[in-house]
């Protein structure tokens, strides 16, 4: 564990070995929970609060059960929408950028905050993360994957 302030980190790997579970099902599951962890001098971190809220004693009727906390929903991250555009790629080989748009939009859990429509615009701040994906595309891994021709992306070939 690691204390930064009033914030204690737990080591991924220490978590994955207590669990007996690899650390990659951890981060998968995290992934799918969208529970926010980093990465310092390459190990992996959560925030004890954040590992904490997913168990919660629920009293009823004289019986405890475990149940999961309800969670808040945290926006998508140009990161999340970074690789679910691979994984679309890899499928599909070429897809336009409103093809593309529609497609996460459809098949990723859009928080209340993804779906604030931005100031002076007509359109979401997710809209403007996947414009954001692809204007800086030289920058953030994009084009080791594809290219981009004329408002579509297209699998390289290995």
């Amino acid at each position: 564990m690691i204390s930064i302030g009033s914030n204690n980190f737990l080591a991924l790997k220490e978590i994955a070995s207590k669990f007996n579970i690899q650390e990659e099902t951890l981060i998968s599951m995290f992934n799918e929970l969208r529970i926010k962890y980093m990465y310092l001098g390459g190990e992996g971190y959560v925030l004890e609060s954040e590992f904490i809220n997913l168990f919660k004693q629920v009293e009823g009727n004289d019986t405890k059960t475990n149940v999961q906390a309800p969670r808040k929903m945290y926006p998508i991250t140009e990161r999340e929408i970074l690789i679910e555009t691979i994984n679309i790629l890899r499928d599909k080989k070429r897809i336009s950028i409103r093809e593309l748009r529609e497609y996460l939009k459809e098949n990723m859990n859009l928080s209340e905050e993804d779906l604030i429509i931005n100031k002076n615009r007509n359109d979401t701040r997710f809209d403007q993360k996947v414009r954001n994906l692809v204007s800086h595309r030289d920058g953030n891994g994009l084009l080791n994957y594809c290219n981009y021709e004329n408002g579509y992306l297209i699998l390289k070939e290995d």
